[in-house]
């Protein structure tokens, strides 16, 4: 196994222990669509 797929394999599985709405979208938000869901993660925590 060569380091950069231990680190790759390392960010996986760090990302797979969070909720999958942390997760970068696929498709860029609208700037509205970034801004709703800023302010829902701020006050659901």
């Amino acid at each position: 196994m060569t380091q950069a797929t231990t680190e790759t394999e390392l960010i996986e599985l760090g990302w797979s222990a969070l909720p999958a709405s942390y997760r970068t979208p696929d498709v860029t938000p609208t700037l509205e669509e970034a801004r709703k869901y800023c302010k829902a993660m701020a006050e659901s925590h």
